[in-house]
């Protein structure tokens, strides 16, 4: 090979080299992405702060006996769920049913006895207005007739008082709920009084949640807060339902009671964490919840500049649904990319889509 046609292969080899280099390069930068956009908004709104609360049932019963009796049958589990007047617990009523028995007997007797006083009565009084009887026997009748008439009453009424008895046998739920605890088994003796299991109301499970009592004025009853169940990593909204009477001695702390649907399957002292107004209300910046990014424990948007993903830090410090209000230098109106961003860089090149 001459000279000339050397320096002709290496121009050659020189050119190639450079044009793969530089498709690599292209090849390397990232495509453009697809994005869908939102508009910043303003809104006044308390700012908020995350703190952590349990749940706990506010209204809880101890069903007890009333009677003195052997337990013939429980009904009912640990961590079960009962309707109102759902029967709990069978007492034993043997004993008892025979002296209803002889109760029911005795009543009969004392019926026949005062229905023959009465007809001894009525004769007795008809003869002693003909004046054919004295006035004694009239007033023994009476007397006879009413003494047998107050008996048969006062034995009535030990016979509802046994029926009465034999009712309350049956224990059953005063309200819906769930069972927090069993304390009897069968075959126990139990005395009035006697705790057979506690009962939580189901109506009345809440989310206690302790505040600062600065923080009062800023809780209105029946606003709404958002809570996040760590355990089901679901998010639920709750209305502030109240305030305990009483604040902690040591702690200068008042539970905060909010009103929450929780799942199946929340359990009593189970976490949740809830974000409540710890401020007056200031102008924030709004965006969708679907903006946010996470990178290394801090909290970043996306805007659209010139056709390129920008990448803005931002303060979220109010949580309303499925908006945050954010401290950011974020204008009125301006785009904040909702779909796409979570495979975004800085400077990326993007495509705004419907």
């Amino acid at each position: 090979m001459n000279k000339a046609g050397w320096v002709r292969m290496m121009v050659g080899l020189l050119c190639y080299s450079l044009w793969c280099g530089a498709g690599s390069a292209l090849a390397e930068e990232p495509p453009p992405a697809k994005v869908r956009i939102a508009p910043v908004t303003q809104e006044e709104v308390a700012p908020q702060q995350e703190m952590i609360g349990t749940f706990a049932f506010d209204r809880v019963s101890e069903v007890s006996s009333e009677v003195a009796a052997l337990v013939e049958e429980v009904l009912f589990s640990e961590g079960q769920s009962v309707a109102e007047g759902q029967i709990l617990v069978r007492l034993n009523t043997e004993l008892l049913d025979q002296e209803i028995r002889l109760a029911r007997i005795r009543v009969a007797q004392l019926t026949l006895r005062r229905d023959h006083a009465r007809k001894e009565l009525g004769r007795v009084e008809r003869l002693w207005a003909e004046a054919v009887t004295s006035e004694q026997v009239h007033d023994q009748a009476l007397l006879s007739a009413r003494d047998l008439e107050e008996e048969r009453a006062a034995m009535g009424a030990v016979l509802q008082k046994l029926l009465i008895q034999q009712g309350r046998s049956v224990i059953t739920a005063p309200f819906a709920g769930v069972i927090l605890s069993r304390e009897v088994g069968a075959g126990s003796w139990v005395q009035p009084g006697k705790t057979l299991c506690r009962l939580g109301a189901s109506s009345d499970f809440l989310l206690r949640v302790p505040v600062a009592e600065g923080m009062l004025p800023l809780l209105e009853k029946g606003s709404r807060v958002q809570i996040m169940i760590p355990a089901f990593d679901l998010e639920v909204s709750g209305e502030i339902f109240g305030m305990a009477p009483v604040a902690d001695l040591r702690t200068k702390q008042v539970t905060m009671k909010i009103k929450v649907d929780a799942p199946s399957g929340t359990l009593e002292n189970m976490s949740a964490l809830v974000h409540v107004p710890s401020g007056r209300r200031q102008l924030l910046s709004m965006v969708p919840r679907a903006a946010l990014v996470k990178f290394q424990g801090s909290d970043f948007v996306y805007t659209v500049m010139e056709n390129k993903a920008v990448i803005i830090p931002v303060q979220v410090l109010a949580w309303l649904g499925d908006r945050v209000g954010v401290q950011a230098p974020l204008e009125l109106g301006q785009p904040v990319v909702i779909e796409g961003n979570e495979r975004l860089r800085p400077d990326q090149p993007v495509v705004v889509g419907d």
